[in-house]
Protein backbone atom coordinates (compact mmCIF):
# COMPACT_ATOMS: atom_id res chain seq x y z
CA UNK A 1 0.00 0.00 0.00
CA UNK A 2 2.85 2.38 0.78
CA UNK A 3 4.40 1.71 -2.63
CA UNK A 4 1.16 2.69 -4.34
CA UNK A 5 1.02 5.96 -2.38
CA UNK A 6 4.65 6.71 -3.25
CA UNK A 7 3.99 6.05 -6.94
CA UNK A 8 0.90 8.26 -6.87
CA UNK A 9 2.79 11.12 -5.17
CA UNK A 10 5.69 10.74 -7.57
CA UNK A 11 3.37 10.79 -10.58
CA UNK A 12 1.55 13.86 -9.22
CA UNK A 13 4.89 15.63 -8.69
CA UNK A 14 6.05 14.87 -12.24
CA UNK A 15 2.77 16.14 -13.68
CA UNK A 16 2.96 19.30 -11.60
CA UNK A 17 6.54 20.03 -12.66
CA UNK A 18 5.79 19.38 -16.33
CA UNK A 19 2.71 21.61 -16.19
CA UNK A 20 4.70 24.49 -14.69
CA UNK A 21 7.47 24.29 -17.28
CA UNK A 22 4.90 24.25 -20.07
CA UNK A 23 3.44 27.56 -18.95
CA UNK A 24 6.88 29.16 -18.82
CA UNK A 25 7.58 28.18 -22.41
CA UNK A 26 4.23 29.51 -23.52
CA UNK A 27 4.70 32.79 -21.70
CA UNK A 28 8.12 33.31 -23.27
CA UNK A 29 6.92 32.50 -26.79
CA UNK A 30 3.77 34.63 -26.45
CA UNK A 31 5.23 37.40 -28.60
CA UNK A 32 2.69 37.96 -31.34
CA UNK A 33 2.93 39.87 -34.54
CA UNK A 34 -0.22 41.78 -33.59
CA UNK A 35 1.81 44.06 -31.33
CA UNK A 36 4.52 44.86 -33.86
CA UNK A 37 4.70 46.65 -37.15
CA UNK A 38 7.00 45.40 -39.85
CA UNK A 39 8.88 47.22 -42.55
CA UNK A 40 7.17 45.05 -45.18
CA UNK A 41 5.08 45.86 -48.20
CA UNK A 42 2.43 47.80 -46.27
CA UNK A 43 3.29 51.14 -44.66
CA UNK A 44 2.70 51.70 -40.97
CA UNK A 45 -0.60 53.54 -41.44
CA UNK A 46 -2.02 50.75 -43.59
CA UNK A 47 -0.98 48.11 -41.06
CA UNK A 48 -2.55 50.13 -38.26
CA UNK A 49 -5.77 50.65 -40.22
CA UNK A 50 -5.92 46.95 -41.11
CA UNK A 51 -5.60 45.90 -37.48
CA UNK A 52 -8.20 48.43 -36.36
CA UNK A 53 -10.69 47.32 -39.02
CA UNK A 54 -10.06 43.65 -38.32
CA UNK A 55 -10.66 43.90 -34.58
CA UNK A 56 -13.65 46.16 -35.07
CA UNK A 57 -15.17 43.65 -37.49
CA UNK A 58 -14.61 40.88 -34.92
CA UNK A 59 -16.34 43.00 -32.28
CA UNK A 60 -19.32 43.62 -34.55
CA UNK A 61 -19.48 39.94 -35.42
CA UNK A 62 -19.65 39.10 -31.71
CA UNK A 63 -22.50 41.60 -31.36
CA UNK A 64 -24.21 39.87 -34.32
CA UNK A 65 -24.12 42.97 -36.51
CA UNK A 66 -23.12 40.92 -39.52
CA UNK A 67 -23.64 43.43 -42.38
CA UNK A 68 -21.29 45.99 -40.79
CA UNK A 69 -18.79 43.26 -39.86
CA UNK A 70 -18.71 42.01 -43.44
CA UNK A 71 -18.19 45.55 -44.73
CA UNK A 72 -15.20 46.08 -42.45
CA UNK A 73 -13.75 42.70 -43.33
CA UNK A 74 -14.01 43.59 -47.02
CA UNK A 75 -11.99 46.72 -46.29
CA UNK A 76 -9.38 44.53 -44.59
CA UNK A 77 -9.18 42.35 -47.69
CA UNK A 78 -8.78 45.44 -49.85
CA UNK A 79 -5.86 46.64 -47.72
CA UNK A 80 -4.13 43.27 -47.62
Amino acid sequence: MKKVNVIIYLLAFVLLVSACTGTQKTAQSNLTRLNSYSEGELPYKSQFRFKYLFFESQRLKALEDYPKAVGLMEQCVAID
